[in-house]
Parts: structure tokens; C-alpha cells; sequence
């Protein structure tokens, strides 16, 4: 993917989440029941500094509710890996954002949330890298 072709998407998606994630929108009530740590978060605008908040709470239960089905669930997953995703696809000769995209877009998907409670973001950034 050219420079031109990873600003393009990146301006998609970011475009895309401005608009899903408008002032305005509520955060769905049951994110806030399965999450203590989105008690206070009201707005889905509020999302992506309840994750920088606390990491690992906010994206286990995001991916927990992927798996149940909660497509907006798995894409706020994607918002908030982004820019680890753009950094790591810029570094790479090999392989471009849209690669990076699908590799992540699987773990999410498939996040062994049990398993691997700690270090979340950073075990996902990683798994895309390996895959």
C-alpha cells in the first residue's frame, strides 16, 4: 500500500469512527454493566479514553463482547489499536496497513480472553506483528 493508499484508509476509518462515535451517541448500556471501568463514560466519544484509562479492563470486556456478537464492540477494539497499527505498518517493507488491518482484526476475532487477561493491547499489537 502506497503512502497515498495507507493515508486514504487511515482517513476512512478514522472518518468512519468520528461518525459512529459522534457527540451525542450513548455508550450502550450493557458495555457499562459487563465494564466498572465504563461507569462514568456515558458518550461512545468517551470510549478511547476510558481504554487509555484502563487498558486492560476496557478491551478484555470489548472482546468479550465481540465474541458474543457486538460488531461495534470489535470495530472500538480496532479504534483504539489504530495508531499502534499504522506505526507498525510504516516500518514494514513487507507487508502494508491493510495487512496489518486483517492480522488484527483477526485476533480480535479470535483473543484468547481467558487466557491472556494482562497486557492486552500489547499482546494484540504483537500477535498481528507475528501473523
Amino acid at each position: 500500500m502506497t503512502h497515498d493508499g495507507l493515508t486514504r484508509a487511515l482517513r476512512d476509518l478514522n472518518d468512519d469512527w468520528s461518525q459512529t462515535a459522534a457527540d451525542g451517541v450513548p455508550l450502550p448500556p450493557q458495555w457499562r454493566r459487563i465494564c466498572p471501568a465504563l461507569h462514568g463514560v456515558e458518550q461512545l466519544s468517551g470510549l478511547l479514553d476510558a481504554v487509555r484509562a484502563d487498558p486492560d479492563a476496557v478491551l478484555l470486556a470489548l472482546l468479550r463482547l465481540h465474541r458474543q456478537g457486538d460488531v461495534l464492540a470489535g470495530r472500538a477494539v480496532l479504534q483504539a489499536m489504530l495508531g499502534k497499527v499504522v506505526r507498525m505498518a510504516v516500518r514494514d517493507a513487507d507487508h502494508d496497513f491493510a495487512d496489518y488491518l486483517a492480522a488484527l482484526w483477526e485476533r480480535i476475532a479470535t483473543y484468547p480472553v481467558d487466557r491472556r487477561p494482562n497486557s492486552v493491547a500489547a499482546n494484540l499489537a504483537l500477535d498481528s506483528l507475528k501473523a
